[in-house]
This record gives structure tokens, C-alpha cells and sequence, in this order.
């Protein structure tokens, strides 16, 4: 619309009008096209469509022109003065929603890692490969933790078999005291424990994956020695995607929970909708703006977070 209007005249043809007056003052359009030859017979009433209105060029007095408000009347009247005015009106009912600027962000990324020293000794899966919830993406070395789990696991069997002994003796012989029944299963209670932490050191040598994604990138290779808690792996969402913008305060009253919004992305053609999933509660005191986020759907993985992007609210 906004091209449809730039690229438009209104004029006052001198032709014979349509009752039989020769330079009545028909109301007409010229594309912008036109020569400066070709649009010299003419008069121009209108220059361009502007933002917000008109820009009006009346004729001068005196020179068989008209004067500014018998324009402006011929201009209220006219029928192609009266479809410029729907146009424009058009044009500035859109620009009343302007575009918010911002960058794309995977819907979930995160960046994972051992609790725990040790060396990387296995690497099940590849950068940029997918991943279920629950794979084991790498592996510490685990010797030492499997032979401690092995060790608490044959404490805490003979712990139960034990407790079990006892309590067969205290039904039917009375040859155990309560007291001695009470120890047993005390000992059997800490052996369990104790398998269990066993079994929890050793799970902390593998970096499993939290979610279904797609490993973007592995910081060591199998061989590397790792601290505890450094960066190891870095899993993405794309499936779905998050826009976030900063608009001005006097903006977010026109903004509002899961309202239609179309995302335009940098290198892709066609806009693709989302909604609204957050408006920041505050604005930043030093810049005036305020965080809003816009949830959309990427099952393709057609569009790569990160790219720059321009939201238009509906």
C-alpha cells in the first residue's frame, strides 16, 4: 500500500471534462513515472502521500490556477480524491504498528556438564546430531565407581539376607532378642544407603541429556581431562523458537499475553507467526525499553536462532 501511494500524482486535467467544460478542474491520478514533459499540461493539486496525511501544493493566484481552498472543496468532492484519501487512511492505519526489532533464540538451550573430575573416556554422540532425553551424550572415566557399587551391593545383600535370618528366628524360636533384630535392620538400613551413594557417584560420570535436541557444540574430546561443572556440551531446542524484542514504554499498551504476532527473519522469505509469551513486568530505567518474547513453531528447523528479526504485532 505504502508503494501504491508513493508512486501516485493527483492532478487537474485541462482536458474537456465530462460536461463539456474545458479546464474544470477533472480530478485525476498520473503514476510518478511520468516525464516532467508529459506533466508540464497538468496542474498538481497533490504531491505524495505522507505519513500521517497529505501533503497539499496548491496552484498560485493569477495564473488561471485555483486557490488553496477551492482545492481543498474540489478535493473533498472528488472521487479520486476521495479513493486517494481511503489509501492513505490505509497507510497510516499500518504504520501505527510498527516493527519491533530483536533476534531469535532456541526455544531451549542449555550448556551441560560433569559434577564431578575425571577424563572423558567415551563420546556417544557427534555435534549436530539429535538426541532423545535420557541419551548419554559422554563418559568419564568409571572404574573405581563400579567397583565401589559392586562392593556396596554385596554389603547391603548380605545385610538383607541377614535381617531376614533374624526375623525368622524371632517368629519362631524367640532365640533373637528385639534388640538384636533392631541392629539388624539398622546395618541393613546403612548398607542401602551407602549402595546408593555408591550408585549416585557413579551416574555422575555421564553428561546425559536433560531434553530432545541437538547437540550444537562439544567443548573436550575423549582423552581431555574435565573439572567439575566446566562446559562440556551445549544442547539446543529448535523445534520451536523464541523472538525477543525491546519496545518503549508507551508501546506496551498495545501489547498483550498470546496476541498474534508475524516474526519476519533475515534470509527467509515468508514471515512466520507466533504469539506473545512475555512481557517484561518492568522497564529498564536507563534505557526506557522493556523485554517482550514471542514464542513460534520450527518443526523443519528452517529457521537457525540467531539470526536478526523483526516482529509486527496483528
Amino acid at each position: 500500500m505504502r508503494d501504491l501511494i508513493s508512486n501516485w500524482f493527483v492532478y487537474r486535467s485541462d482536458r474537456v471534462s465530462s460536461m463539456g467544460h474545458r479546464g474544470s478542474g477533472v480530478l485525476e491520478f498520473a503514476p510518478a513515472s511520468w516525464s516532467a514533459a508529459v506533466l508540464r499540461r497538468f496542474r498538481p493539486i497533490v504531491a505524495r502521500g505522507k505519513t500521517g496525511g497529505l501533503d497539499y501544493a496548491p496552484a498560485k493566484k493569477g495564473a488561471g490556477g485555483l486557490a488553496h481552498s477551492t482545492t481543498l472543496a474540489r478535493l473533498r468532492y472528488g472521487l479520486s480524491t476521495a479513493l486517494l484519501a481511503f489509501c492513505v487512511a490505509t497507510h497510516a492505519s499500518a504504520a501505527d504498528s510498527p516493527a519491533i526489532d530483536g533476534v531469535t533464540q532456541p526455544f531451549l538451550d542449555v550448556t551441560l556438564s560433569a559434577p564431578v573430575p575425571g577424563i572423558i573416556s567415551a563420546e556417544f554422540f557427534k555435534e549436530g546430531q539429535a538426541v532423545k532425553r535420557g541419551d548419554v551424550i559422554l563418559e568419564l572415566d568409571k572404574r573405581l565407581e563400579e567397583l565401589e557399587v559392586d562392593r556396596r551391593k554385596a554389603v547391603m545383600d548380605q545385610a538383607k539376607k541377614d535381617l531376614e535370618s533374624s526375623r525368622i528366628l524371632v517368629s519362631t524360636t524367640k532365640s533373637v532378642s528385639k534388640e538384636e533384630l533392631q541392629k539388624k535392620e539398622t546395618d541393613y538400613a546403612v548398607a542401602a544407603a551407602e549402595y546408593g551413594i555408591a550408585a549416585e557417584q557413579l551416574a555422575r560420570r555421564k553428561v546425559i541429556a536433560p531434553f530432545a535436541g541437538s547437540i550444537s557444540e562439544i567443548t573436550l574430546q575423549v582423552g581431555a581431562a574435565s573439572s567439575p561443572y566446566q562446559s562440556l556440551v551445549r544442547l539446543v531446542d529448535t523445534t520451536r523458537g523464541y523472538f525477543i524484542g525491546q519496545v518503549e514504554a508507551r508501546a506496551l499498551s498495545g501489547l498483550h499475553m498470546d496476541q498474534s504476532v508475524r516474526i519476519q527473519m533475515d534470509g527467509v522469505a515468508d514471515p512466520v507467526p507466533g504469539r506473545i509469551s512475555f512481557i517484561s513486568p518492568v522497564v529498564d530505567a536507563a534505557s526506557g525499553l522493556a523485554k517482550v518474547k514471542a514464542v513460534f513453531d520450527n518443526p523443519d528447523a528452517r529457521i537457525r536462532p540467531g539470526v536478526a528479526a523483526k516482529m509486527f504485532v496483528e
